[in-house]
């Protein structure tokens, strides 16, 4: 959901600030718990069990989602 925010934000906003804005994101990424669940799924050869939903667990300030411009 991260990724495909940031493809359409990306449409219009300059290389510089999408810059500035997917590293905090991407940073917030691979601290959550589906990260880590996400390569052991992988290494396990399983189907990850997701904890986290896109509608509830995002940083919607991070994603400017909260009103705030980013």
């Amino acid at each position: 959901a991260i990724a495909k925010r940031l493809l359409w934000d990306g449409l219009t906003t300059s290389v510089a600030d999408m810059a500035r804005r997917e590293d905090p994101l991407f940073a917030w990424a691979g601290r959550q718990p589906d990260a880590r669940e996400g390569v052991t799924a992988f290494l396990e050869k399983r189907e990850p069990q997701w904890r986290m939903k896109a509608s509830t667990d995002l940083p919607r300030d991070l994603l400017g989602l909260d009103g705030s411009k980013r």
